[in-house]
């Protein structure tokens, strides 16, 4: 996923991209369930992220490690 002017854009990935993914990003919904938004390629990433995120959704985002 691409941010691109304030618009999230999707995109297909290749089997070792995803391999390299390191971390979840969960966001709490207002009924307090679990949202899963997407993952990223290191901790630097998710934190920038998160920290994105919550500007714009007064939640809470949780940043998962990935099992290897």
């Amino acid at each position: 996923m691409t941010i691109e002017s304030d618009a999230w854009v999707w995109q297909t990935v290749d089997r070792k991209v995803l391999e390299k993914l390191s971390h979840r990003l969960v966001l709490q919904t207002e009924d307090g369930r679990p949202r899963e938004l997407f993952m990223t390629n290191g901790l630097d990433s998710a934190m920038d992220a998160a920290s994105r995120i919550v500007e714009f959704n007064n939640g809470v985002v949780l940043i998962e490690t990935l099992d290897p």
